[in-house]
């Protein structure tokens, strides 16, 4: 089998009214994969971009795949000769197993991912790993935000689900609402589905979500967010096994949640490698222009630019900038600047700025709204732990306008607190730096059920049926 092969890629796309979908198969008999790929316009100026990708083991695999897939009927005539040459792949070679390894081999098997040659190797490898650990299936999530928005631009979903409930989890657009998402944006530390309260008590695709698990084997779930040196980039690797919560399916999940942190660490960094890679063969800057970029990015004038290359200012326009436009595609070098940056050629400039922390002498410092309801730090932290920063003085005047029916507005403060540019949430310390009164550290317990009340008041034992 020489390396064309394996490099060929067969590609459907279909567009719907919002939403352009395409499929593309690649590789040979254990390293085929299947990527689906969806684009949906964002706000008229960008788009937010979500791809997965599939790792079949045999025809019925790949014939799950596809007929589960939303789209699938309106083409099915496309995507049936589609499924034919995956299948026709797979066939190159058997898919073997792989070998076992032992529980003192683990921390070996998991430094071992970064040499993972292809995205299905990487699943191989992962899946096998997670079963060691009583785990049966991941699902790792890769997202990049907007530099401005703060807002996802991009998904990449790498799994061993199976195939159907990877396409509902895409079809429904739960990403959107993904609780272990929304956690991983802002947080670090792991947690588990008990945290999220009792099935029965959430509604809406949190529900759902939750019951189409349980319903074909992911029961208990742990889920270790990852960040790495750019702001803009996470990811959350969640683990999943078919035992209830009320059945001890989180214990052997949190017993192994360091291995499982150190795992969503190489899955992350192998995945940054790999895109970083694909994007400057894409672009094919060189490393003048690449310092260049960044150094515009970082509001670098053209004469610190050429200075810097060590060049003229004339040579910079005529030879640097029109050749980086021109690879690019774009009008100017401020254009480029701002693709490079979501497509992650260059970190995004991480400087301070000024937020207003909203406080109030009895309830005090505002940490956030949930279903419409204000949360406190000396009334209700949990599970608020941060105080929200607006960006300007009058952003928080008007929140506290909003709800001047419940508290006197005259009564409130508001806290100038410096952050770094990134931030959304302000630390506790900072608050404290800025003069405002600490709270209680409200530290998520991974040994036990969190406090889930959002008001005053004690909190019975959890019941012994809890899930």
């Amino acid at each position: 089998m020489d390396s064309s092969q394996k490099t060929t890629v067969e590609v459907q796309a279909v567009k719907t009214k919002n939403e352009t979908i395409s499929w593309a198969i690649s590789g040979q008999a254990a390293s085929t994969e299947i990527e689906r790929r969806s684009s949906v316009p964002v706000d008229g100026n960008s788009e937010l971009v979500v791809e997965s990708t599939f790792v079949p083991d045999n025809r019925e695999d790949v014939e799950r795949f596809f007929r589960s897939d939303e789209f699938y009927k309106d083409n099915e005539e496309a995507l049936n000769i589609l499924m034919k040459k995956c299948v026709l792949r797979l066939r190159g070679d058997a898919v073997t197993s792989e070998p076992s390894v032992s529980v003192v081999d683990i921390s070996e098997e998991i430094g071992r991912l970064t040499s993972a040659d292809t995205q299905a190797d990487l699943v191989r490898r992962v899946a096998k790993i997670v079963r060691i650990l009583e785990g049966e299936y991941f699902y790792f999530t890769m997202v990049r935000l907007d530099e401005n928005s703060r807002e996802p631009i991009f998904h990449k979903n790498l799994s061993n689900v199976p195939p159907e409930i990877a396409q509902i989890y895409i079809t429904n657009k739960w990403y959107a609402t993904d609780p272990f998402l929304i956690h991983a944006k802002l947080k670090n530390e792991p947690i588990v589905s008990s945290h999220l309260g009792l099935l029965e008590n959430l509604s809406g695709s949190w529900r759902r979500m939750g019951e189409l698990g349980r319903a074909n084997g992911l029961c208990s779930w742990l889920a270790c967010p990852v960040h790495g040196a750019n702001p803009l980039v996470y990811g959350v690797l969640r683990v999943a096994n078919a035992r209830l919560p009320k059945d001890g399916g989180e214990t052997p999940l949190l017993r192994s949640s360091l291995l499982f942190r150190a795992i969503a660490t190489e899955i992350f960094q192998w995945l940054v490698r790999r895109e970083l890679v694909m994007v400057r063969k894409l672009y094919g800057l060189n490393q003048d222009e690449l310092k260049a970029l960044q150094l515009y990015h970082e509001g670098g004038t053209a004469d610190d630019i050429a200075c810097a290359l060590n060049m003229s200012k004339r040579d910079l326009y005529k030879s640097v900038y029109r050749s980086i436009n021109a690879k690019m595609n774009c009008r100017n070098i401020s254009e480029a600047a701002r693709l490079a940056v979501r497509a992650g050629l260059i970190p995004p400039f991480i400087g301070k700025k000024v937020v207003h922390v909203v406080h109030h002498p009895r309830w005090g410092v505002y940490l956030g709204s949930e279903w419409g309801m204000p949360f406190w730090s000396k009334v209700n932290p949990v599970p608020h732990r941060d105080a929200v920063g607006f960006e300007t003085s009058l952003a928080a005047e008007e929140f506290v306008r909003s709800i001047n029916g419940t508290i006197n507005a005259d009564d409130y403060a508001i806290a100038r607190v410096e952050v770094d540019q990134t931030t959304t949430l302000v630390l506790e310390d900072l608050c404290v730096k800025a003069g405002l009164p600490p709270w209680t550290d409200s530290s998520i317990n991974l040994t036990s059920a969190p406090d889930e009340s959002t008001t005053p008041g004690s909190l019975d034992d959890p019941s012994p049926t809890y899930h």
